[in-house]
């Protein structure tokens, strides 16, 4: 996200408890102790913007110039109203493709 598009953004407000949640979080993922956050509501409820709001606390130089702080990664998935009923599906799909799997591949039995 561009400072452009950032800027565009309405000032988010009555979300100060999920904020907090959200930064408690990396501060544990950064002590070693490993987060995973699933974020869910019906359409309109600001999801996005709550990502958007702690990807500028977790990086904040990543959204003005485009660089990647060093051992800070996001991995962000969206859901799609194709894959509804089908319980995470974003993380299913992106493990799929980062490993080279396939639907139809079967276990290997060790050898």
């Amino acid at each position: 996200m561009k400072t452009t598009d950032r800027t565009r953004l309405a000032p988010l407000t009555g979300r100060d408890t999920e904020v907090s949640l959200l930064k408690d979080r990396w501060e544990q993922a950064q002590e070693g102790m490993g987060q995973v956050v699933l974020l869910i509501g019906e359409p309109g409820l600001g999801k996005s913007r709550l990502v958007s709001t702690i990807k500028q606390h977790v990086c904040p130089s990543d959204l003005d110039s485009g660089d990647s702080k060093e051992g800070a990664s996001i991995v962000e998935w969206r859901c799609s109203q194709r894959f509804q009923n089908t319980g995470l599906y974003p993380v299913c799909d992106f493990f799929e493709r980062l490993l080279c799997f396939a639907r139809d591949d079967s276990p290997r039995a060790p050898v």
